[in-house]
């Protein structure tokens, strides 16, 4: 289930070059300051974000995005790279 549908993410995403020129960086999206980002703080900039796409992103499943984690769902698509 989590590779299809990050293939479908793939899929989905057009530009992903250009989406990651523009990305929304950590520090824009971390409201606390603790230098990684919650399901709450990705929500408050893109609503639309379910749990289940977060939950696919969260590669180590610890509940948070680092910079990595952010950086790689953004490239794919599941998570939109500009303010929104």
């Amino acid at each position: 289930m989590k590779k299809a549908l990050i293939t479908l993410g793939i899929l989905a995403s057009t530009g992903a070059a250009a989406a990651a020129a523009a990305a929304m960086t950590m520090a824009q999206m971390d409201a606390n300051g603790d230098q990684f980002v919650s399901l709450e703080e990705i929500q408050s900039v893109h609503p639309a974000v379910t749990g289940e796409v977060f939950a696919i992103a969260d590669e180590d499943s610890d509940g948070l995005l680092s910079d990595e984690e952010l950086a790689s769902a953004q490239q794919m698509g599941l998570i939109p790279a500009d303010q929104g």
